[in-house]
């Protein structure tokens, strides 16, 4: 399927009510490709290979779009949207996204995120990971979560930068 529009992507949106595009918990790759659009890259996560033809888009865990990326389960089920780029916000070819907060070089320290989050009204919990020395957010009506960098030790909140942005896509049943 051809695309002549870019599928509009609001991470606002995305971090409020968990919609991106018109993505489902389950999707599989085949669905996906009638109503979103083709991946612009791929890549086999137990080597790191990253194919060039678009059979083998099929045998990917992991499409991207710009440096958006769709996790699979099973190599088929849509399970996780994930980006690890917010200082450089991407949609590639396909998603035009508008970015909410991430939209300057600079990434947004969790004081900027949880400010934010309170302007907007949008609930959320914090939790620590002590394991891995790193903070999430989630955002208790979209299931969407947010994480700082690792290895945060004591640092001062204000210094503590945003690493990620997920949201797990589970199938219900």
């Amino acid at each position: 399927m051809k695309f002549n529009k870019k599928i509009e992507i609001d991470l606002l949106d995305f971090i409020r009510a968990g919609k991106f595009g018109c993505l489902k918990p389950g999707m599989t790759k085949k669905e996906i490709l009638q109503s979103f659009s083709p991946p612009e890259d791929w890549m086999h996560y137990e080597n790191n290979d990253i194919p060039n033809n678009n059979e083998d888009c099929f045998k990917s865990k992991i499409w991207r779009y710009g440096n958006f990326e769709l996790h699979f389960y099973d190599n088929d089920e849509l399970w996780m949207v994930f980006n690890d780029y917010l200082g450089e916000i991407n949609g590639g070819k396909y998603l035009k996204i508008t970015p909410w907060i991430f939209c300057k070089r600079k990434v947004p320290s969790i004081i900027d995120l949880i400010k934010a989050l309170i302007k907007e009204q949008i609930d959320f919990e914090v939790k620590r990971n002590d394991i891995i020395d790193q903070i999430t957010i989630k955002i208790l009506n979209s299931g969407v979560e947010i994480s700082s960098e690792d290895d945060i030790g004591k640092l001062s909140p204000n210094k503590i930068k945003i690493s990620a942005i997920m949201k797990y896509f589970y199938k219900e049943k």
